[in-house]
């Protein structure tokens, strides 16, 4: 005996070959979707280091660089660094043997203004306890007397408060 198929049988054969092909094509432009959306977050990420090595190398190119070293104190005794600052294009502040952040906390770079500190920016550790990070003080401020991070409440603070963990004078 020879199968037979009806006409509907075939029709409906050819109907779910379709929604299969159908659910495929639309897992794979799903899984480019993915793809695509992944690419886009990886170039925003690398415009976003390269603007920041860009200002990060303005610094340590400009004709008026100063170094000053940043030695640890009391509440992180291992750290030590440099400050590499330049009155026309901001501070780049590098450090090793920092502590990690305590949750809640954040480190906050301060230049010492007598009579005032003046808050310029915050440092980011990294897992192995370095900190390299720029910092834009304002362009009225100066030659600062001294360099300090403390450790503050997440968001900083208006005056600092906190531990005191590097400190930098300079020849001023």
């Amino acid at each position: 005996l020879e199968p037979r198929f009806s006409d509907q049988d075939l029709l409906g054969w050819y109907a779910a070959q379709h929604v299969t092909r159908s659910r495929q094509l639309r897992e794979s432009l799903d899984a480019s979707v993915l793809r695509i959306q992944a690419a886009d977050h990886d170039a925003v990420t690398s415009r976003q280091v390269t603007r920041e090595l860009r200002a990060r190398a303005d610094v340590l190119a400009a004709p008026d660089v100063a170094t000053i070293s940043l030695q640890g104190q009391p509440a992180a005794p291992d750290a030590s660094g440099r400050a590499f600052l330049s009155g026309t294009r901001g501070a780049v502040l590098v450090a090793s043997n920092v502590p990690p952040l305590p949750p809640g906390q954040i480190y906050q770079v301060w230049f010492v203004l007598p009579p005032d500190s003046i808050a310029v920016g915050f440092a980011r550790v990294d897992g192995a306890g370095r900190i390299f990070s720029t910092v834009d003080p304002p362009s009225d401020a100066g030659i600062p007397l001294a360099i300090a991070v403390t450790l503050e409440p997440e968001g900083g603070a208006a005056d600092p408060s906190g531990d005191l963990l590097l400190l930098g004078r300079t020849d001023r």
